[in-house]
């Protein structure tokens, strides 16, 4: 009988790097466990990429009765929910069947062989909350040190051996493209800069200084401007009539992946676009309004959060031109090598404990 996973995400919020979470986690579980029935779990039910996920609740978790239930990716760890019902009234529509956080939360305590969180993102959480989860989980895997101190309370001094580091899964989002169909997108130029910037993540004051910096840096160096939207309902052009701008509009998955595989550099305001860009050498900067702790992570990791990432738009053009002579840059290269092999390791280590579990507890066959 093939063993049985629920994947747990925010896919729905049609965002980049939440839809392929689920998508690349299926696919890696498989080349490790094998035969696998998976099943995909967010807040509303929803069709993506062809795929039906089911709106989570204990109910429709209890039809399915997994043997292993699992959090892959996405700054999820959290109990904001004022932001969680923001987002959602935006994006979707949809009437919640419960708290966005029970996806991430509300599965603790079901008797299931293996439960776990990976390659996640906290921001923050009520005192003592991360102790109470940590108890319930086999596996704990946060994607940076500033998300793992807030899973051991923000004690600085204290080392959790339970929360694992586990680099973002996005380091290997290009490996799983094949995965996806669909017409495929791209520019005629081999020479462009893939920009977005999400509206909610600059003041309307700022809309011209940056496409000024953006528009003077591409001429200057040649560049072709692609301008992508990595999710619904949250973007306004920057550019106006004139600035030779291809806008690309709301791509599918696989032509967002090959965009970003082929650009000479991104800048702009998504993470997983950032990291897209950057596992295949080509360098990438990002300004948000607030340096969330999975911007900071990241960069920090690379040692670049003072050059490619900052919180004041002001700062666009003195990142753009610190971009151009990392493309392909050895040291580059070998930072991309290190963290998909640290990933893999993970990996390895996360699905050697599901069969050993799963085999105690004669729920499946591996």
């Amino acid at each position: 009988m093939a063993l049985r996973v629920a994947l747990m995400s925010v896919a729905d919020m049609q965002n980049y790097g939440d839809m392929l979470f689920p998508f690349v986690a299926r696919r890696e579980l498989q080349r490790r466990l094998g035969d696998l029935e998976c099943r995909f779990f967010t807040p509303t039910e929803q069709m993506i990429e062809g795929e039906r996920f089911y709106a989570y609740s204990k109910e429709n978790l209890s039809r399915f009765s997994p043997d292993v239930i699992l959090a892959v990716g996405g700054e999820v760890i959290h109990n904001f929910e004022i932001i969680w019902e923001r987002a959602y009234k935006n994006v979707n529509g949809k009437v919640l069947s419960g708290k966005v956080s029970d996806v991430f939360f509300d599965w603790l305590d079901y008797p299931c062989a293996f439960k776990g969180w990976f390659s996640v993102g906290a921001i923050g959480l009520p005192p003592g909350k991360a102790d109470q989860c940590i108890e319930k989980l086999d596996y704990v895997g946060a994607r940076g040190v500033l998300s793992k101190k807030i899973l051991e309370d923000m004690t600085l001094l204290r080392n959790d051996r339970r929360v694992r580091l586990v680099p973002d899964v996005g380091w290997i989002f290009s490996r799983n493209a094949g995965v996806f169909k669909g017409e495929l997108c791209a520019p005629e130029s081999n020479r462009y800069i893939v920009c977005n910037v999400n509206s909610t993540t600059i003041d309307s004051n700022d809309v011209e200084l940056v496409r000024g910096a953006i528009v003077d840096y591409a001429r200057a160096n040649d560049f072709k401007i692609v301008e992508a939207v990595q999710m619904r309902g949250r973007h306004e052009s920057l550019f106006r009539d004139g600035d030779d701008v291809i806008r690309m509009g709301c791509l599918n998955l696989r032509s967002q992946l090959n965009l970003l595989q082929n650009c000479s550099l991104y800048f702009g305001s998504s993470l997983h676009y950032a990291i897209t860009a950057l596992s295949n050498c080509h360098p990438a900067g990002l300004i948000h309004k607030k340096a969330l702790t999975k911007f900071q992570d990241m960069f920090g990791h690379l040692m670049m959060a003072d050059k490619w990432l900052s919180d004041k738009w002001e700062d666009a053009s003195a990142i753009l031109q610190d971009l151009m002579p990392w493309g392909k840059a050895d040291a580059l290269s070998k930072y991309v090598d290190f963290m998909r092999n640290r990933l893999d390791l993970r990996l390895d280590e996360l699905c050697a404990m599901i069969k050993r579990k799963c085999m105690d507890a004669n729920r499946g066959m591996v």
